[in-house]
């Protein structure tokens, strides 16, 4: 899989431009405020949905202006697949595949798949609980359309059940509405309990796989999975029973898969708690080269590789490792203020499957 053309207007701090990117290496370049990461970011909006640097869409539009759209050619299987996005400053948005209209994000989620190398991903392992939680529910929700669904439907259940629990504790609701939102939920948990564990068993071999082909040979990455699963659904129900009263309290659902808890391990150490500088862009680095592997054996084809601006954070080898084995597994679109970094990092750069994109600094009059 691989993006051959994005078109932006309006977007950001590009006003109508659009560039085009080989199958292997394609490098963004120039100084800061130049519109490098607006161009990843366009990218990762059209896989998913979202940006990775806001949850405010307004934060996207271009200043003065209300609207943007961003258009984007996908090759997958050898078919051309174009999305477009458009966006108006009062929240409506519209997107579509080859023109015609998508309802909804799980239409288009997993399709054309990317993983995200960048400063901000650095939560996954210096962030809480619900950053991990979400990292994970988004790497299974682009591999598996089902795990996505059930994930939906968990999480519109527990919010129903949680409404519930407010209008009980205000006294405006009795017991049996909670109880009507309980066995949906049960089972909805269960589900995702069920596909959760089954697949971090997948990612954890692929995080072996990054370890081993980085050639870390002192490194052993791990993943911890933390769950009070009760069981089976009946279980489930149970826990949901005897856990009731401190929910109305809480106005809260303390039973189901929204409390897991993962973790991330280098060297027996909890990197959260005990990792150095060093040892957290190690083990991002390893990480994204799972996500990398395991998206790629459960899709069947290689995502895009975005990589912004994370080779100034690198210390050479590294760096040089990270180019080398995505040279040979991924399209990879890489954003640096300085293009020397990358030549140094990967070499010659003269081959029909590389380019090198220099983007300049817009001056405001």
């Amino acid at each position: 899989m691989s993006i051959r053309k994005i078109e932006l207007m309006c977007f950001r701090n590009h006003h109508n431009a659009m560039f085009e990117f080989t199958s292997g290496l394609n490098i963004l370049w120039g100084e800061n405020g130049s519109g490098k990461t607006a161009i990843i970011e366009a990218i990762h909006l059209l896989s998913i949905g979202r940006s990775f640097r806001t949850n405010r869409r307004k934060d996207l539009l271009q200043y003065g202006q209300d609207s943007f759209k961003i258009n984007g050619t996908f090759l997958v299987d050898k078919k051309t697949d174009v999305i477009r996005l458009n966006q108006v400053s009062d929240g409506k948005r519209k997107m579509f595949v080859n023109d015609v209209p998508i309802e909804g994000l799980k239409e288009i989620v997993g399709k054309h798949p990317v993983v995200l190398l960048s400063p901000e991903e650095q939560t996954i392992t210096k962030g809480g609980p619900q950053d991990r939680r979400q990292y994970f529910d988004k790497m299974f929700s682009v591999v598996s359309p089902e795990y996505l669904e059930k994930l939906v439907t968990f999480q519109r259940v527990l919010k129903q059940r949680n409404a519930a629990l407010q209008l009980c504790r205000e006294n405006r609701a009795g017991v049996s509405e909670i109880e009507t939102w309980e066995e949906p939920l049960a089972v909805a948990a269960a589900s995702v309990w069920k596909m959760r564990k089954s697949m971090i068993a997948g990612f954890s071999t692929c995080c072996k796989k990054a370890v081993h082909n980085y050639g870390e040979t002192d490194a052993f990455l791990e993943v911890g999975y933390e769950s009070k699963n009760p069981g089976a659904i009946s279980e489930i129900l149970n826990a949901l029973k005897n856990q009731r009263r401190k929910d109305i309290i809480n106005s809260n659902t303390e039973t189901g898969p929204h409390r897991d808890r993962y973790s991330f391990v280098l060297n027996g150490k909890d990197i959260r708690s005990f990792a150095s500088q060093g040892e957290h862009k190690l083990a991002l680095v390893l990480i994204k080269l799972a996500e990398l592997y395991y998206v790629k054996e459960r899709q069947g084809a290689a995502p895009v590789f975005l990589l912004d601006d994370l080779l100034a954070k690198l210390d050479f080898k590294r760096g040089q490792k990270v180019l080398s084995l995505l040279e040979k597994t991924a399209q990879t679109i890489v954003t640096t203020t300085d293009i020397v970094q990358v030549k140094n990092r990967r070499g010659n750069l003269s081959a029909k499957e590389h380019t090198s994109i220099h983007l300049e600094k817009k001056c405001k009059v």
